[in-house]
């Protein structure tokens, strides 16, 4: 009778010792999903594609714990780039046609650029076309620039459920002046910039859901005691994110209700959020022909800085390589 406790005992403790392994075993897996850089590269499909005329043409999907309209106006927000790290401070801002919830805008972003042995500063003019109903974003070279002979995006939010969503992303460039030869390059250096703009909305994800979002927002945010919180996909262009109280610890703070049309119309029709430019809405502009957002610096730059041109620097570099090959070579000959 007692052996026959204690073998119950030790089937009993073994059970619970493996109910307990499992559990720690959910729990870190669900603490290892809470790095947004390992969540990114499991969960981040991409796909290489083929479009006529771009050196490198990608497509990106995934599902955020986030609702579909919270997704679309972090991307929209203007001051987005207290989301999305790899987006840097815009320079210039104008209004270019408004048709209801339809925004059109051009926009100058100065973005710092590592590629390869290349670092430096560049700025890109983009046309951006925003449709709330239809929860897309568009963008597109709106004139030419020294380090990109072409380049066009789209991010599109599907509702996949009350609290998540599927984000799509497409993104086709073409560096100017780049070798042929260093196009896988390229596409390694944009999958990367769309994998941690997947990684930074996932941060967010994860602070809406703590009740600590960084921006603003006009519609619930979703999850587990995620907070319902008023603004708009407009704000001010300035780069202080309105609404979001911070303390000398970098903590965000409490939110300050605002009405979403005040919101709404300043950022459409407020001179501080558009600087006036030359021409009209139509003038030196292209339409967009589909596919996501520019790539900006993580931190705030000082002052503006002068484009370098990248492949200009690429081609300088390969040919001092080259010399200093070259050279040994001639002085043994000779």
């Amino acid at each position: 009778m007692s052996a026959a406790v204690l073998t119950s005992g030790s089937d009993g403790g073994r059970a619970a010792e493996r109910a307990a392994a499992a559990a720690a075993a959910a729990a870190a897996a669900a603490a290892h999903d809470l790095n947004p850089r390992r969540w990114a590269h499991r969960n981040v499909r991409i796909q290489r594609a083929s479009l006529p005329g771009f050196t490198c043409a990608l497509s990106a999907e995934a599902l955020l714990p986030l609702s579909a309209d919270a997704a679309f106006q972090l991307l929209s927000h203007p001051d987005s780039e207290a989301v999305l790290r790899s987006l840097g401070r815009c320079l210039r801002r104008r209004l270019l046609a408004q048709d209801g919830g339809r925004v059109v805008a051009e926009v100058e972003q100065e973005t710092a650029c590592r590629f390869l042995w290349f670092s430096g500063r560049v700025v890109t003019p983009l046309r951006v076309e925003a449709d709330p109903c239809a929860r897309t974003l568009a963008f597109c070279l709106s004139r030419g620039c020294g380090h990109l002979a072409a380049m066009q995006g789209r991010w599109e939010v599907e509702e996949a459920g009350p609290d998540s969503c599927l984000l799509r992303a497409e993104q086709a460039v073409t560096p100017h002046g780049l070798p042929p030869f260093l196009g896988g390059a390229v596409c390694s250096y944009t999958a990367n910039q769309i994998r941690a703009n997947y990684a930074d909305l996932y941060s967010e994800a994860l602070r809406i859901r703590a009740g600590r979002p960084t921006l603003r927002l006009s519609c619930s945010l979703g999850g587990a005691g995620g907070p319902t919180t008023t603004g708009s996909l407009g704000g001010s262009a300035s780069g202080e994110h309105a609404g979001v109280a911070r303390d000398g610890a970098g903590k965000a703070g409490e939110l300050q209700p605002e009405d979403p049309r005040s919101v709404l119309d300043r950022h459409l029709g407020s001179a501080a959020s558009f600087s006036s430019g030359d021409g009209d809405a139509s003038g030196g502009s292209t339409p967009c022909s589909g596919l996501g957002t520019a790539v900006r610096s993580a931190a705030p730059l000082a002052t503006p800085a002068a484009p370098v041109p990248l492949a200009r620097s690429l081609w300088l570099a390969m040919a001092l390589c080259l010399l200093a090959v070259a050279l040994p070579l001639l002085a043994a000959c000779l």
